[in-house]
C-alpha cells in the first residue's frame, strides 16, 4: 500500500489489469477493509488445456498476502503478434466470442482470508456443431475495490487521497476440438555477441498446423574435443499461438557457460513440458567457429 497524500477530494484506485468480464452481473460481495496491506494471489496451474473428453477442471486462487481480499473471475482475450508480444485486446472477433461461450466458471466472486485459498471449478459445454479447432480465453481473478463514493454533501476536507494497487492475475485456459495437429521448426539458430554484455542464442519458431504450440527451450554446447555437451541456456514455457505462423526468441546465456560459445556445436531443442512427457517436438544445430 502506497502512503496517501494528506489532502485532496478524489480516492483513486489504479488497476494493474483492467478486465473484460463476460456474462451476467453478479451480486456484490462485500469486501473486507485492506487498509493494513494487501492481497497477493496466484493462480495453480498456470495453464489449463481442455482436450479429448475432458468436459471440466479446477483453478486454485491462492492469497499469500497478509489480508483479506475480494475477488471477481472473469475472461480477458490476448492475441500473439508476429514478434512474439502478448497484447490484451476489447475488440472481439466472432471466434473469441465464441470461446468464451464455451466455458463456465464457478464461483464467479468469493472473499479470500490471508493465506487462504479458493478452488474455481472451469466446466466446458461444446454445442454439437463446434468445428474444429482451437479456442482460447483467458482465466482472469482480479481484486474488487473496497472504496466507495462520497457521502452527498461531504465536505472535502473530510477525505484524502489513497491509490489502491489491486491485484490481478490470468492464466490461458485453452479448449482443443476435433481434429488437430502442430507441427514447429527451427530456423536461424545463431548466438549473438552485444558488446559489454552476456551472449545470447537467438532462434525463430516456425508452427504449421491448425493449434498452438508450447514447450520448453534448452540450449547445449559441446567445445570441440569434449566428450558431452553442456547446456547453456532454457527457457520454460515457450508458447507459439495459432494465429501466428512464427515467434522470434533469444535465451540468455547463463553465466556458468563457456564465456564466448564459440569453436563447438551449439543445440537447440524445443520439447513438450516435462509434466506432459517432454517429447522432443524439433532441434537444430550450428557448428559454431
Amino acid at each position: 500500500m502506497l502512503k496517501p497524500p494528506s489532502t485532496s477530494p478524489v480516492a483513486l484506485a489504479v488497476a494493474v489489469l483492467v478486465a473484460a468480464l463476460t456474462g451476467a452481473a453478479h451480486p456484490a460481495v462485500a469486501a473486507p477493509d485492506a487498509s493494513q496491506g494487501r492481497a497477493e494471489i496466484t493462480l495453480f496451474p498456470t495453464r489449463v488445456v481442455l482436450e479429448g473428453s475432458d468436459r471440466s477442471a479446477d483453478i486454485t486462487v491462492n492469497n499469500g498476502g497478509s489480508v483479506a481480499g475480494a475477488f471477481r473471475v472473469g475472461f480477458t482475450f490476448v492475441r500473439m503478434d508476429p514478434s512474439g508480444t502478448v497484447r490484451q485486446v476489447t475488440d472481439l472477433s466472432d471466434r473469441e466470442r465464441l470461446s468464451a461461450s464455451l466455458v463456465r466458471v464457478s464461483p464467479r466472486q468469493f472473499v479470500l482470508q490471508p493465506f487462504g485459498s479458493q478452488r474455481v471449478r472451469i466446466g466446458l459445454r461444446k454445442p454439437a456443431d463446434l468445428p474444429d479447432g482451437e479456442y482460447r480465453v483467458n482465466l482472469h481473478v482480479e481484486e474488487i475495490p473496497t472504496g466507495g463514493p462520497r457521502a452527498a454533501g461531504a465536505p472535502d476536507e473530510a477525505f484524502s487521497a489513497s491509490v489502491v494497487i489491486m491485484t490481478a492475475v490470468s492464466v490461458p485456459l485453452i479448449v482443443r476440438h476435433g481434429r488437430l495437429d502442430v507441427h514447429v521448426t527451427l530456423a536461424d539458430l545463431h548466438v549473438e555477441h552485444p558488446a559489454g554484455k552476456p551472449a545470447t542464442v537467438s532462434v525463430t519458431l516456425l508452427r504449421d498446423g491448425n493449434r498452438s504450440a508450447y514447450g520448453d527451450l534448452t540450449a547445449t554446447f559441446q567445445p570441440a574435443g569434449a566428450k558431452a555437451p553442456i547446456e547453456v541456456a532454457q527457457v520454460r514455457g515457450v508458447a507459439v499461438y495459432a494465429e501466428v505462423e512464427r515467434r522470434p526468441i533469444q535465451l540468455d546465456v547463463a553465466a556458468t557457460a563457456p564465456a564466448s560459445l564459440r569453436g563447438g556445436r551449439l543445440t537447440l531443442s524445443y520439447r513438450l513440458p516435462t509434466e506432459q512427457g517432454g517429447a522432443l517436438m524439433a532441434e537444430s544445430s550450428v557448428l559454431l567457429p
